[in-house]
């Protein structure tokens, strides 16, 4: 018998994936079995950490710009307050984003976002280290998200 291919639905993410199934041949009774798999949380995950890194950075980011006082003599005050708060901003809406949905985890909201806590100011650290030259623009965000994302991966 030919293999088939059947759709997944995971209802609270509202994502259909195509998954290819394979049964055994019809013997005419009721025991035919299809196996499927279900999709992985992860990639979802790390899809909200990243909107929450963004969201994160310019609320935080422009809340520090505003409140800290910025009196250097400098070509850009206030740049270094926006950048401190964006990066604290964006580690905490990249650990919010990945704790938030359940996805059909057995582990609870808090132990969640302790995890993606943890994960995202472990990444953070890691984006910071001095690779090159403004190479933080990108290592930052870029680890912050993986690092509160992978945090989730036994969730």
């Amino acid at each position: 018998m030919p293999a088939q291919s059947q759709y997944v639905v995971n209802e609270r993410a509202g994502v259909a994936l195509p998954i290819a199934a394979i049964s055994r041949p019809s013997t005419g009774a009721s025991g035919d079995t299809i196996q499927t798999r279900a999709a992985h949380p992860l990639p979802m995950r790390a899809i909200i950490a990243s909107l929450g890194w963004i969201a994160g950075a310019y609320i935080v980011g422009s809340a520090s710009y505003e409140i800290r006082p910025h009196h250097c003599q400098c070509d850009d005050p206030g740049l270094a307050e926006l950048i401190q708060g964006a990066v604290v901003g964006g580690a905490l809406g990249a650990a919010l984003g990945a704790a938030g949905p359940d996805l059909g985890t057995q582990c609870s909201l808090k132990t969640r976002i302790g995890r993606s806590l943890v994960g995202a100011i472990a990444g953070t650290a890691i984006g910071l280290l001095p690779y090159t030259e403004g190479a933080g623009v990108i290592t930052v965000p870029v680890f912050t998200v993986v690092g509160a994302t992978i945090a989730e991966r036994r969730c």
